[in-house]
Order: structure tokens, then sequence, then C-alpha cells
């Protein structure tokens, strides 16, 4: 059944566009020019008063958007290429940065590394040198126990380690080695003969001649010359020629 026709009459067009394809295959209309300063039926201008756009202003309006769209497209390629390089400069500043501080912790944990070695020697040598006061300390009270058969270096060392171990019982058996040695003493005094044949200063004069010369090269005080001395092979040697002298003999 077809569908029924509706004639519109008395319309007032405000717009005409003009298109490639229409949607009303069947529509017609008709276009008459009016004279632009004539008023309409109202006394108002109607849209044929208005000058259309042309092709040549269609043109323009085109090849002015183009320009506007490749100007945003530049200033766009522009902005990312800012942002690349801005981007490229951080990357590098904080590599950088990272490099830097990676170095840093390098040659502070070295620095650490050469100072704990430094301390650690420094203690060392510390502790040595305490413990050569402790022995030359020794070394000169064992040498009060001249009568007593054995070297004051030999006896150091022992009478240094009972002090450390058994305070108490140390200052007893340095009063027994005292009087050890002074009961030997002058049992050998009471003996009716001394060696004639000790030389004058003999071993005796060898023994301070070696710790005399010691002090002198090593800038040292008696004490120390003392133990040094008497850790060597021509002190131990001197010293036992200096008692073997001094210790009298029966025919």
């Amino acid at each position: 059944m077809a569908r029924p026709c509706t004639k519109l009459s008395k319309l007032r067009i405000h717009e005409l566009s003009i298109v490639d394809a229409g949607a009303n295959e069947g529509a017609l209309a008709v276009l008459m020019k009016r004279h632009a300063g004539a008023a309409g039926p109202t006394g108002d201008q109607t849209m044929a008063d208005k000058t259309a756009p042309t092709l040549e202003d269609l043109d323009k309006a085109v090849k002015a958007a183009a320009d506007e769209n490749a100007k945003i497209l530049a200033e766009k390629a522009k902005v990312e290429a800012d942002m690349a390089e801005l981007q490229k400069q951080l990357d590098a500043a904080q590599a950088a940065a990272v490099e830097k501080a990676n170095k840093e912790a390098t040659d502070l944990t070295k620095r650490l590394e050469d100072e704990t070695k430094a301390r650690t020697a420094l203690e060392k040598r510390l502790a040595e040198i305490e413990d050569e006061r402790e022995i030359a300390k020794y070394v000169t009270k064992a040498a009060d126990y001249k009568h007593l058969p054995m070297t004051a270096a030999e006896l150091a060392p022992a009478l240094r380690a009972i002090s450390k171990l058994a305070p108490e019982q140390a200052e007893v058996i340095t009063k027994a080695l005292s009087a050890s040695s002074e009961a030997l003493g002058k049992a050998l005094d009471a003996l009716p003969f001394v060696n004639p044949m000790a030389p004058a200063g003999g071993a005796e004069a060898e023994w301070n001649g070696l710790i005399q010369k010691h002090m002198a090269e090593a800038k040292v005080d008696e004490l120390a010359a003392t133990d040094a001395v008497s850790k060597t092979e021509a002190g131990r040697r001197a010293y036992a020629k200096m008692m073997a002298e001094q210790r009298p003999r029966a025919n």
C-alpha cells in the first residue's frame, strides 16, 4: 500500500544546503534569487538576503584549517622533541648521580678499611710497646737476683706470668727469690777464694758496653736496652761470663 503524500505549503525556508547526495531523491526545489534590500512579508530579512559562501571561500577555509592543523602538529612535534631531550638529560643526570654515589661509596669503604687496618696495626704496636715495657720492668726486677744461676732475661717472663696469673703468690715467690739470691750471695762471699783470673773490667764491662751501645743506637732507655741485649747471643754470652767471673771458686 502506497504511503499518502503530504503537501507542505506556506513554508519559510531559512537555509538551503547543497549536498553531493540528497536524502530524498524525488524532492524538487525551485531557486529564485531575491533582491538583497527588499523586505519580506513580515519586514524581516530572510536567509536569502545573506551571501552564501563560495567555493573559493570554502577552499580558503579548508586551507586555513589545514595550515592551522599543520602548525599544531609542528608545535606538538617540537614539544615532543623537547620532552625527549629533557628525558635524555634527566636519564644522563640520574646515571651520573648513581655513578658518583657508587664511587663515593667505594672510596668510603676503602678508606674505612684502610683506617681499620691502620688502627689495628697501631693497637698491635701499642700492645707490643706495653709488652716490651713490662718485660723491661721484670728484667730490672730479675736483675736484683744476681746470685741465682739464670739470667735476668730468662727469669723476667716467668716473673711476669706469675704476677698476672697469681698476684698474691707472686709476691711470696719474689720474696723467696730475693731471699735465696741474698743467701747465695752471702754464701759465695763467705768462700775463701775468688776468681783471680777475672780481668779488670772483664765480662761486666763487656755487658755494660753492649747495653750502652744499644742505648745509643736505638735511642732507648737503659731498661729497654738491657732487655734487648739480653735477648741477643752476644748479650747472653757476656752475661754468663760476667756471672762466672763474679762467682768465687775454691782451689
